[in-house]
């Protein structure tokens, strides 16, 4: 009886070893990439190379390393023209955000980027809800809406793609850098998108918080004062949530596709972490985490 000779398919194997590699490098402080992103962003490219692993790298060994080589021309053709080589070729000249309150006393500020960097801050103002500037990509449209009901002014600031799915991406992301009015009542709700975030609300004064991360890496600074309900949905990446001690937490936290580790004087019962002075504080907040693919990590910071 024949039987055709079969190569064993590398594709598997050297896509983890790669990505490992990546990671390994990443946390040690090596390389400085956002490994989700790339992912998110190269995605084509492994299809592609599974589709040439199958048709050519699983018939012989010549085979094999047929594919393997097509392969890693794909993907060091896709990072450079996608990436590296084209650093600066997908941005466009930045945009300055800026809005004031008019007659408002509280805000409900919706933000969502799309394939960037976001950073949240503080400021002091008067009269004013937003500043930053915003760094688009090619074939995005930054959206603004603002609106005053009541006491209350509604603020959205959003990305919009005006051409193919990936055509605006750049080797390096957009860029927002936004900070809110510290004194304004906030009911604050932001997407991350794709792409690293690092929102610091220690200063702020919300009413109610709600995240959605999306590929890439978030840290998220709560306020150090205030009472209100806080939910933070995880996507694909790392969370990292800092609680300063003057605020008293009740957490309930899901894992999802990986871990969560809780770092603080809290009590722990079944999936719930309580502080120990959560029933009589004024400052306190009730948080609801659910995870994603990634790790998920709440610690406590000393600020008394």
């Amino acid at each position: 009886m024949n039987s055709e000779r079969r190569g064993v398919s590398l594709f598997g194997p050297l896509l983890l070893i790669a990505f490992g590699v990546l990671f390994l490098l990443n946390n040690m402080g090596v390389i400085a990439v956002d490994v989700w992103e790339l992912l998110f962003r190269f995605w084509p490219v492994l299809l592609i190379a599974a589709g040439l692993d199958i048709l050519l790298g699983r018939r012989t060994g010549v085979g094999a390393v047929i594919a393997l080589l097509v392969i890693l021309v794909l993907a060091g053709g896709g990072l450079w023209f996608g990436g590296i080589g084209n650093v600066n070729a997908g941005n466009l000249p930045s945009q300055t955000i800026r809005q004031n309150l008019e007659d408002a006393e509280k805000a409900v500020v919706t933000i969502s980027p799309g394939v960037s960097r976001l950073t949240v801050g503080g400021f002091l103002a008067t009269g004013q809800l937003i500043q930053g500037e915003i760094q688009p990509l090619r074939n995005e449209q930054i959206e603004r809406d603002f609106k005053v009901e009541g006491a209350t002014a509604y603020y959205t600031l959003q990305s919009k793609s005006t051409g193919l799915p990936f055509s605006g991406f750049s080797g390096r992301g957009g860029q927002w850098d936004l900070q809110l009015n510290q004194q304004t009542p906030l009911d604050l709700r932001i997407s991350t998108g794709v792409g690293s975030a690092e929102l610091d609300l220690e200063s702020l004064t919300l009413t109610a918080l709600d995240v959605d991360t999306g590929v890439g890496e978030t840290t998220i600074t709560l306020p150090a004062k205030g009472a209100f309900a806080a939910t933070i949905n995880g996507g694909v990446g790392q969370i990292t949530i800092l609680a300063p001690d003057t605020l008293a937490l009740r957490i309930r936290a899901e894992a999802g596709l990986g871990s969560v580790d809780v770092e603080g004087d809290y009590v722990h019962t079944e999936d719930l972490y309580i502080s120990p002075s959560y029933d009589q504080a004024k400052d306190k907040v009730e948080l609801a985490v659910e995870g994603g693919i990634g790790s998920i990590t709440i610690r406590q910071l000393e600020k008394r």
